[in-house]
């Protein structure tokens, strides 16, 4: 981890965030395994062209846009496209590989934290607005770690940041991470078709969506459902309940170690890696925005003189075995 690694956030019993400039991202967390060693439990980027984006901030804009278009303003604006026709993850010069700028650790009671901070010009890859990012890293002495996203722009714009941490809570990323256990509190889930764009909305419950419990990752068989064919394990938008309780909790029943999401975005992609190498050897939880059904689908817009603020935590314990 040491090569990709620009700053590591430490707490007072060892657990360890390892973080880099390179997308203000998250390239490694270790938890202790209760004999005084520690195991990585987040995906390491390989490298600066790795494509799957592993440990990234999602900036400008997370997920897909189907043609690249988009409505800001009343008007449907043509984006720069990176996946065939339909952009990923904010065009071919967001901010996902790109340089951020590390400012000074700072400690509190209880935790430290880090700020990265990057710009886009206007216009870039589409975009209106000069907008500034910033993503902070906080990690707590009992294993929480908060992720905050903000956003201000000089024009009206549209942004929809997000977290593209992998998670394999074993710690063993040479083999899949099917038989981890993971719950999402959803009432809907957003179905896909052609180019893993969302098509349509149903009611979670029915298998392979009956997430309400914990249940694996994927189940023998799963792999022939039509939904989940398309990219070889989930690669779905969850509607979230809210409330409460965590957004979704992923468990590995062999060693116990347990990660609870809490978010206040409305909705978390749920990507079982079906294109890591090997596949689905982690999974990633992605808070965002709605999915745009279509380019002029309602949702949210960033004004100038106003901060876009998104809030993800990750809280880790450890359970008692379950096999």
């Amino acid at each position: 981890m040491d090569r990709n690694t620009d700053v590591i956030l430490r707490n007072h019993h060892g657990t360890e965030a390892f973080l880099a400039c390179a997308g203000a991202s998250l390239t490694g967390l270790t938890l202790g395994r209760g004999d005084g060693q520690f195991v990585n439990v987040a995906l390491t980027p390989q490298g600066p062209c790795d494509p799957s984006c592993a440990g990234a901030t999602l900036a400008p804009y997370a997920g897909r846009l189907r043609g690249g278009l988009l409505c800001v303003g009343g008007r449907i604006l043509q984006l720069a496209v990176n996946e065939g026709p339909n952009q990923l993850h904010g065009g071919p010069n967001s901010l996902v590989r790109r340089p951020w700028r590390a400012q000074q650790v700072t400690r509190g009671e209880g935790w430290s934290e880090v700020c990265f901070e990057a710009e886009l010009a206007d216009g870039v890859d589409g975009y209106p607005g000069c907008r500034r990012f910033r993503t902070t890293y906080r990690l707590w002495d009992d294993d929480r770690l908060d992720i905050t996203l903000e956003a201000r722009s000089d024009r009206l714009t549209v942004v929809n940041l997000s977290h593209h941490a992998y998670w394999n809570l074993s710690g063993d990323f040479s083999r899949p991470a099917d038989s981890q256990l993971l719950r999402v509190n959803a009432d809907a889930v957003y179905l896909n078709g052609e180019g893993h764009l969302p098509v349509n909305v149903a009611a979670c419950g029915r298998p392979p969506f009956d997430l309400g419990g914990l249940r694996p990752v994927m189940r023998e068989g799963e792999a022939e459902d039509p939904q989940l064919a398309l990219a070889n394990g989930y690669n779905h938008a969850f509607r979230l309940r809210g409330g409460e309780d965590p957004a979704a909790e992923l468990l590995d029943p062999v060693s116990g170690r347990r990660l609870r999401l809490y978010t206040d975005q409305p909705c978390v992609v749920v990507y079982a890696g079906g294109y890591l190498t090997p596949a689905r050897c982690a999974v990633a939880l992605e808070p965002q925005e709605h999915p745009r059904l279509a380019p002029d689908a309602p949702g949210p817009v960033l004004e100038p003189g106003t901060v876009y603020c998104r809030h993800i935590r990750y809280v880790f314990d450890s359970l008692k075995p379950l096999t």
